[in-house]
């Protein structure tokens, strides 16, 4: 399977992941959000909204970073109903990446997803694709 996914720094007003409590959490950011162009079904997983939503409060794509281990741990969420700013989800469907390897030219990990019992899982990776220039002519 193959997609795109475009990432973009989130607003400093949206950089902080906040709890049930509505209050920060420390060391937890939200660093980046974006979109994404991928048909997560196709391997099983499960659709928590719109990938394509570039509405920085309900993202398709949210990438979270936890600072407070040994190592930062990194995820991505998809779906923008999952990644709601106005609304905090103790239930629901997901659909989550973790990155275990950050490299210059892109990333890789595991993924997981699930709704209702039924979890699927597996791998990924992400190659950094250098913007294509206009044509000239």
């Amino acid at each position: 399977m193959h997609g795109e996914l475009v990432l973009l720094e989130s607003p400093a007003g949206l950089r902080h992941f906040r709890g049930s409590g509505g209050e920060p959490i420390p060391d937890v950011l939200i660093p980046l959000f974006g979109t994404a162009d991928v048909d997560v079904e196709a391997v099983g997983a499960v659709r928590v909204g719109d990938l394509s939503s570039a509405d920085p409060a309900a993202p398709g794509v949210l990438v979270i970073e936890d600072d407070s281990g040994r190592r930062p741990n990194i995820l991505l969420r998809f779906g923008s109903e999952a990644n709601r700013q106005d609304v905090v989800r103790f239930d629901g469907g997901f659909m989550v990446l973790e990155v275990r390897e950050l490299r210059d030219d892109g990333f890789r990990g595991t993924w997981n997803s699930g709704v209702a019992g039924v979890r699927t899982r597996g791998h990924f990776c992400a190659e950094r694709r250098t913007p294509r220039r206009p044509g000239r002519g």
